[in-house]
């Protein structure tokens, strides 16, 4: 095992959890709210008969075996553990995203993407406000999102009259 179980969802420019080759993986999808994996050993959970990824024992390219978030594993050589008879492990349902710890709002003065422009910083507060896009006046605009991570988070929006 390699990589590991991201706190937020998508997990930019991180590893996702690797798995040891020469064993037959299947992920099936969870129902659950699980932002970590499961402990091994716990089965309190539900999942569906939906495969999401399929793994062979034979297998070459190892960067493959990686568990997909919403998902269960199961390891076809290991069909039964201490008499539980249900084989998925590990739920992971991860839909919790990074936190947003700042931004910019660019404000294009001539309406059209060019070095005209008006920068405004934002705090956290400030850029995760519900209604920045509803308090701004009409025009052309670039948001920018910091997320925690170091992502960028970059949205263009052309507001016409409300």
């Amino acid at each position: 095992y390699a990589g590991f179980y991201a706190p937020y969802f998508p997990y930019a420019g991180n590893e996702p959890p690797l798995f040891q080759p020469g064993f037959s993986y299947r992920f099936v999808e969870c129902e659950c709210e699980c932002p970590q994996p499961t402990d091994f050993y716990d089965t309190n959970f539900t999942y569906t008969n939906n495969s999401l990824l399929t793994i062979s024992a034979n297998e070459t390219n190892y960067s493959l075996i990686a568990q997909p978030n919403h998902s269960a594993i199961t390891i076809a050589e290991v069909p039964e553990i201490f008499g539980n008879p249900q084989e998925e492990r590990r739920c992971w349902d991860n839909w919790v995203t990074p936190p947003v710890i700042g931004g910019t709002v660019t404000l294009f003065n001539d309406g059209v993407f060019n070095n005209n422009v008006t920068i405004t910083p934002q705090d956290s507060t400030q850029i995760n406000n519900p209604n920045l896009i509803n308090d701004l006046d009409n025009g052309l605009y670039n948001i920018k999102k910091q997320i925690i991570d170091g992502t960028i988070d970059e949205t263009n929006i052309l507001k016409e009259n409300e």
